[in-house]
């Protein structure tokens, strides 16, 4: 559709409009050095390998490794199976950076700026419009809870997910043929095109290996199937959901295997024969995150959240 196409000089004077947002709103942090969990992992990135398990052996967080507190009787360790994120962060610290923490800050600015150019185009699908668009990019930019995730380079895996995620996004509108909805929707669901198929999926695996809970992307692209294209487009698409709770299922499978316990007890609760208290403790949990995504207060759902 050529309203929401944009015009080759405008995505240049977008491209640097929002270049120059990322570098004065986040530039700032290419001088924060190494702060809290940066510490251990750039402690791994120098002394463990390129193996597969050194790279998970590296995102191992033991504070009980290094120091011992008399009052602490039981051992606080973080697990995570992040490969893809851990490997992008030993190129840019160890061989881009010569081990400057410099060239993680460098990348966490060039990952949120390509995603905010990810965001413009989406905007731009959606409404059609040119000012729209960039304004939602520069909410995008300038976002609160961004702060602290551009800022950290330990928190990077949430970049590289929210670019991956929004790039199978963009190729999944493109494998689909949805239409904008500013136009009127299609009789017939057309055929799913196999190569931006293909490359919808291999995004969204290069996600799951960056964060986990980039397992929500096949829910988001069925809610965007049934919006635009109605129950006759998710009946068409079910191959294709099928062969990604496939490999979310191989996923889980994996993760499972590789990660003995995840998180301390005082970071989660599992149901443990108390189910409804269960339920209202997630339930709470879910208002509480909702609430504070709303009402932006970036310590009230956490560094990364």
């Amino acid at each position: 559709m050529t309203r929401a196409r944009a015009r080759p000089g405008e995505a240049l004077v977008v491209a640097a409009l929002l270049a120059a947002g990322v570098l004065i709103a986040h530039g700032w942090c290419l001088a924060d050095g190494t702060v809290l969990d940066d510490w251990w992992h750039q402690k791994g990135l120098r002394e463990h390998g390129w193996s597969p398990p050194e790279l998970l052996r590296t995102l191992v967080i033991a504070p009980g490794d290094f120091t011992h507190l008399w009052w602490q009787t039981r051992e606080v360790r973080f697990e995570y199976a992040r490969p893809l994120f851990i490997l992008c962060m030993k190129l840019a610290y160890g061989v881009v950076g010569g081990n400057d923490p410099l060239a993680l800050h460098a990348l966490s600015l060039l990952l949120h700026y390509a995603a905010a150019l990810m965001v413009w185009q989406l905007c731009r699908w959606v409404t059609g419009s040119a000012p729209w668009s960039v304004l939602g990019a520069i909410i995008f930019v300038i976002y609160p809870h961004a702060g602290i995730t551009v800022a950290w380079p330990s928190s990077q895996n949430c970049l590289l997910q929210t670019v991956f995620m929004l790039g199978a996004l963009l190729c999944y509108l493109r494998a689909s043929g949805l239409r904008s909805p500013l136009e009127p929707p299609a009789g017939e669901a057309a055929p799913l095109r196999r190569g931006p198929l293909l490359a919808a999926v291999l995004l969204w695996v290069l996600a799951l290996f960056s964060r986990e809970n980039a397992l929500m992307l096949p829910a988001v692209l069925g809610a965007l199937d049934l919006a635009l294209g109605g129950w006759r487009t998710v009946r068409r698409r079910v191959g294709a959901y099928g062969l990604m709770a496939v490999i979310a299922v191989a996923f889980v499978a994996w993760r499972s295997a590789v990660v003995s316990d995840g998180l301390p007890d005082v970071y989660m609760r599992r149901p443990e024969g108390d189910l409804p208290a269960y339920a209202a403790w997630a339930f709470a949990k879910l208002v509480h995150y909702v609430a504070a995504a709303v009402w932006v207060a970036p310590m009230m759902v956490g560094p990364t959240g």
